[in-house]
């Protein structure tokens, strides 16, 4: 067994593991490697500031993991007395509770008998986990498949003829991509990190350039252009909340057994203040528009972006819209719009004719523009749409494959 300090895993949304990297490697010095992996990015850091900084700032991330071990192995007994070694005390309360999850990334051609159930590998290793605190305690603590206290990630790959086992702690407990700002949704609403990926991809400048949502629903697309813009990080709410009730742990890592005595407490302490407090110190201007020609849509998104008083959000149909200011020269124009598999109410013929006439519309009007269409990597639109597609960014929403498609407008 190889045991690890120095490595951490940060899961995105696939498809955006390029924008997770880059991200990451702007917000601290001390990443001493990073490679991309399915589904996230691997670091090596001997400084714990860039993950920690990650769960409070990456607006793309999903978790952050700390990788503790890691070993080769041939079975399921392998596998048990892998984790039996480790020191889960140090980690799990005995008066806490905990969950184990497993990924497998075999391929298709190789299977293993002991491995093709991934849930019965998780209860292999839970018992592990249990056989070590009763003999080190003589108790155990509870298990919570729902909201645990600490969440242990296995992740196994084939390396030759045998299994390579990782193994992790989440940093987070919740999802980073929950920001708890929408108070309602509407219709398949884009992931928040998904939205904020989007806007990376888009290269949109916040301090030059508008950013309009054309087919806007709950707004998430809106509120992550105005947290990005004015500096704010996507964890606000927690950070407000944690300064109101600085004794209340509000992520995995403050759960740890070991953490009040940890070397990375104190720290913590201080990114977590310093972030709580971080925002542009001038209300910014109101450069981003949201739009929907459904007046349910626009009221959900006025209740979620209710406190943000620079988002523009008005009833209006797309195939209508005109520039908001007259003065301007650019910006991104942005468009998810309802696309037969997402909604399948929806007559695909008629969203086909939609496509056609809202791109129609924005290659005489929005010149100058950056204009992107989300779809269904089902939909061709080479026949409807007769713009040149710049640029196609696969991206998953969920466990829907979409296309990200940039058409730049002259």
């Amino acid at each position: 067994m190889n045991f690890c300090q120095n490595s951490y895993f940060i899961s995105c949304p696939r498809g955006l593991e390029e924008v997770l990297q880059k991200e990451v490697a702007a917000l601290s010095p001390f990443i001493e490697k990073s490679s991309i992996e399915y589904g996230g990015i691997e670091i090596q850091t001997a400084n714990p500031e860039p993950a920690l900084k990650a769960i409070l700032h990456s607006r793309v991330a999903s978790r952050v993991y700390q990788k503790i071990a890691a070993a080769t192995i041939r079975d399921n007994q392998d596998l048990y007395r892998r984790i039996l070694e480790v020191d889960w005390p140090d980690f799990i309360p005995l008066d806490g509770t905990f969950k184990v999850q497993t990924i497998t990334h075999f391929g298709a051609s190789f299977q293993h008998e002991d491995f093709k159930n991934t849930l019965f590998v998780s209860r292999k290793a839970k018992d592990a986990i249990v056989d070590r605190f009763r003999k080190d305690y003589g108790k155990r603590p509870n298990v919570d498949p729902h909201i645990p206290d600490v969440t242990i990630l296995l992740y196994l790959s084939r390396v030759r003829e045998r299994i390579h086992l990782s193994i992790l702690v989440d940093l987070c407990g919740e999802p980073l991509g929950n920001r708890h700002y929408r108070k309602e949704d509407f219709s398949a609403p884009l992931r928040e990190n998904i939205a904020a990926g989007i806007l990376y991809l888009s290269e949109w400048d916040p301090k030059n350039e508008i950013f309009i949502d054309s087919m806007c629903g709950s707004g998430t697309l809106l509120i992550e252009a105005h947290l990005m813009k004015a500096n704010i990080p996507p964890s606000y709410i927690k950070l407000k909340h944690k300064l109101n009730h600085p004794r209340e742990k509000m992520w995995s890592l403050e759960k740890f057994t070991t953490f009040p005595e940890s070397e990375i407490a104190p720290l913590w302490k201080k990114l977590v203040s310093n972030a709580a407090r971080e925002r542009s110190e001038r209300a910014p201007l109101t450069t981003i528009f949201g739009y929907d020609k459904d007046a349910a849509a626009i009221t959900v998104a006025k209740k979620n972006a209710g406190q943000f008083r620079a988002i523009h959000i008005e009833k209006r149909n797309a195939l209508s819209l005109t520039p908001p200011t007259k003065d301007a020269t650019g910006g991104v124009i942005f468009c998810n719009p309802p696309y037969g598999v997402r909604l399948e109410s929806e007559n695909l013929e008629g969203v086909k004719n939609l496509y056609h006439a809202y791109t129609e519309h924005l290659k005489q009007n929005f010149k100058g523009y950056r204009a992107f269409i989300l779809t269904s990597s089902a939909l061709d639109l080479k026949k409807v749409v007769k713009l040149k597609t710049k640029a196609r960014y696969p991206l998953f929403n969920g466990d829907l494959e979409c296309r990200l498609l940039r058409y730049d407008l002259y």
